[in-house]
């Protein structure tokens, strides 16, 4: 039976597959249509499938492309990887979906702020609260990888924060005012202020998983370039490739930055009332 002895039927996605001309990804649900033999009796074990775009463009020309010479595009454009649908990067409508936005920074804000001893270790943690803040008015505008961003570097200045400083009790206070910096940690890589809080009892090994879960997060829009070109090589083997931080998955990074955030405030807040206990005693 020749190649002629075919045609394409329009189908609807169960499962992600990838346009076999130009590479585009076809999500579950989107139209699309694979390659059919007439004959009833037969099946083919490597049909192709096709996006409905380049249906429309080319129509049962699609029949003659062979498997694996689809045609050659070099680097998909970036809207191809964006969210559920495919829209241009460039500036975006920061007034479209705010009023969303700001309920769910609200929400998170006043989760934080109200944490029981937030008031207390304020000055202890507040380079890192005050980049979650940042972090919060990025999402607030739709800026969701500079949002992620923020959150890794607040989680990294966490970590350091607790590293690097030592709560001192002075007479009379009731909150975190007197601490002392070791300076010798200010050239030292992650690994290294991560260890000395693990030592110091700040951090275990579940709040480890969560402050590295954030700061991949955090490097995929950091490292972006390297990121996306791995990807998209990735894809062909495990479908289609997340290509970009969107609204839902920075909202859940900013609630893990969150809880991380509360856990420290509760840690050193106890830690800064047994220094008190043990001073007055």
């Amino acid at each position: 039976m020749s190649k002629f002895d075919k045609f394409l039927k329009e189908t609807v996605a169960r499962v992600n597959h990838q346009c076999d001309y130009c590479g585009n990804p076809i999500r579950v649900g989107d139209v699309y249509y694979s390659e059919k033999l007439k004959d009833l009796f037969l099946h083919s074990l490597h049909e192709k499938r096709f996006c409905s775009k380049c249906y429309k463009e080319h129509g049962d020309n699609l029949l003659k492309v062979k498997k694996g010479k689809r045609k050659p595009t070099g680097t998909p454009p970036l809207e191809r990887w964006i969210g559920d649908k495919s829209t241009w990067i460039g500036p975006t409508k920061c007034d479209e979906q705010r009023e969303a936005r700001e309920r769910d920074w609200e929400n998170i804000w006043k989760n934080l702020v109200s944490a029981k001893g937030y008031r207390e270790t304020y000055l202890f943690l507040m380079p890192a609260i005050d980049l979650f803040r940042e972090a919060l008015s990025c999402y607030q505008n739709g800026a969701y990888m500079a949002a992620v961003s923020m959150c890794r570097a607040s989680t990294e200045t966490l970590v350091y924060l607790l590293a690097s400083r030592q709560i001192e009790y002075r007479k009379g206070q009731s909150f975190v005012r007197e601490v002392k910096v070791d300076h010798s940690l200010t050239e030292s890589k992650f690994g290294e202020m991560l260890a000395k809080a693990k030592a110091k009892g700040y951090v275990n090994i579940e709040l480890e998983k969560q402050i590295n879960k954030i700061r991949k997060n955090g490097n995929f829009a950091l490292h972006y370039g390297q990121r996306y070109d791995k990807e998209l090589e990735e894809s062909t083997r495990h479908g289609v490739p997340e290509g970009w931080i969107g609204m839902e998955k920075t909202r859940d990074v900013l609630r893990d930055t969150s809880e991380l955030l509360t856990k420290m405030i509760g840690k050193t807040f106890i830690i800064a009332q047994d220094i008190l206990t043990n001073s007055t005693r």
